[in-house]
C-alpha cells in the first residue's frame, strides 16, 4: 500500500515507442513511480498500484 503525499506530480501512463529505421517496432505502455527513502510517492505516471515482475522491470539495467 502506498502512502499519499500532498505534493506529488502525477501524469498519465507513458507510451514508449521503439523505432527501427523510422518504423514502430514495439510499443510499451509504462507505469512509473518515484519514491523517497521512506517509500512515499513523489511522482508517478499511470497507476501506482500496477504490479510488475522484477525480472522484466530490470532488463534495461
Amino acid at each position: 500500500m502506498t502512502e499519499p503525499m500532498s505534493k506529488r506530480t502525477q501524469a498519465p501512463a507513458l507510451d514508449v515507442y521503439l523505432l527501427r529505421e523510422g518504423i514502430v517496432e514495439s510499443r510499451h505502455h509504462v507505469h512509473a513511480v518515484v519514491c523517497d527513502a521512506r517509500g512515499r510517492i513523489l511522482a508517478l505516471a499511470g497507476n501506482a498500484e500496477t504490479a510488475a515482475f522484477i525480472r522484466s522491470a530490470l532488463k534495461p539495467f
